[in-house]
């Protein structure tokens, strides 16, 4: 009888893979936005010199919110379910899980466009911030739901990486908000 054993990085590593793509090509843009800039030169010899914190961000806010924003817009529909199973805003209202991938678009597109900056971190940290409260629940319940952040077609569980995502862009939209 063959023995085998899972080891939970390379099993981690295999469940979040598509997530670990996209955002690897997330920061491939977004590296690639500050060299055209001119932030830094292709291989970062003068990165402290001229790099931008805040143009970081938003660049990398504006294609994360992008392309999160695709995955769900693949089918809205099996997204707008999955999402109320753990989301507040939806199970109330469920129309907003119809509207939130749409949200998302128009956050990518104001960011990566600088429109309305301020006000569109604002909104960030709102949404996102009643977002996060049904995560938090569902992932301290311990709850086996699948998430919803990259769509349906991913089979991505809820756990703290999905904690972390959010309260990524929560905290880069409030430093930009303060500082």
């Amino acid at each position: 009888m063959e023995h085998t054993h899972h080891n939970l990085p390379e099993k981690s590593i295999k469940t979040y893979y598509p997530l670990i793509l996209v955002l690897i090509f997330i920061i491939s843009g977004t590296l690639h936005f500050g060299w055209l800039r001119g932030e830094y030169s292709l291989w970062m010899t003068d990165f402290d010199s001229s790099f931008n914190p805040r143009n970081w961000m938003l660049d990398f806010m504006g294609l994360f919110f992008l392309a999160f924003s695709f995955f769900k817009l693949l089918d809205i529909k099996a997204f707008a379910q999955a999402y109320k199973s753990y989301d507040i805003p939806t199970k109330i209202f469920p129309t907003w899980g119809y509207m939130y991938p749409f949200i998302e678009l128009v956050f990518g597109i104001l960011l990566l466009h600088r429109i309305g900056v301020f006000w569109t971190n604002v909104a960030v940290v709102i949404i996102l911030g009643m977002s996060i409260v049904g995560v938090i629940q569902s992932v301290m319940q311990k709850r086996k739901i699948k998430c919803a952040c990259l769509g349906t077609g991913f089979k991505l569980p809820m756990s703290q990486v999905t904690i972390i995502e959010d309260g990524l862009m929560i905290l880069m939209a409030l430093w930009m908000i303060l500082f």
